[in-house]
């Protein structure tokens, strides 16, 4: 949410998904106490994709920004930007990035299938990530 949002609208939203999560979990009782196994299966599906919504929506704000990357003696900066793109300052180039939750990674796609891969959960003091080529690096968040 951007920051501009009032705070107390903020509040608001945060209450609101919370009793939401807490229906979806009182659902999920009643129709396991009817033995209705697919109500409760489905109920199951939408409390996991309400969690991974908020799961997303950290990890996005956390990666918004300037990260510096090293890969032994040779540095950059990337730049990861809310539209999606990951600007790669030495590079001079701007790929695409997904978060998967399945994989456990942030991917920079290269455009052609290949891209190097950022293990969550983020750590901005550091976090390691996988290149292209199967080398491990480093990226810090930038203040």
């Amino acid at each position: 949410m951007p920051t501009s949002v009032p705070i107390t609208f903020q509040r608001k939203q945060a209450s609101i998904r919370s009793k939401l999560a807490d229906a979806f979990e009182v659902a999920v009782n009643e129709y396991t106490k009817l033995g209705a196994d697919a109500e409760a299966k489905q109920m199951v599906d939408a409390l996991k994709a309400h969690h991974q919504f908020d799961e997303l929506a950290a990890i996005r704000k956390a990666l918004i920004g300037a990260w510096h990357l090293k890969l032994g003696s040779y540095t950059s900066n990337l730049i990861f930007h809310a539209d999606g793109t990951v600007a790669h300052t030495t590079e001079k180039k701007t790929f695409k990035w997904v978060i998967d939750l399945d994989a456990g990674h942030v991917k920079c796609n290269f455009g052609d299938g290949r891209g190097d891969t950022i293990k969550l959960p983020l750590n901005e003091k550091g976090t390691t990530g996988i290149n292209v080529n199967g080398h491990e690096f480093v990226v810090t968040k930038q203040k």
